[in-house]
């Protein structure tokens, strides 16, 4: 997410019942996991930081592929 913004994801297209999400900043290699989601939710994810130098990866995950390495 470009400048720290925040996005909405539709995890019924993932092909899971659970997943895992957490953001990973690629300026300092940092992960911060965000936690387990149903995939029938629709949830806001809002990076840590907001401005200029705060891009992020939102990483999702299925359950049980929490301990892959991305």
């Amino acid at each position: 997410m470009p400048n720290g913004a925040q996005v909405q994801i539709d995890l019924s297209k993932m092909n899971a019942k659970k997943v895992q999400a957490t953001w990973f900043n690629p300026r300092d290699g940092t992960k911060r996991e965000i936690g387990m989601f149903s995939t029938n939710e629709k949830p806001i994810f809002e990076p840590w930081s907001k401005g200029w130098g705060s891009d992020f990866v939102l990483v999702i995950m299925a359950e049980g592929m929490e301990n892959s390495r991305f």
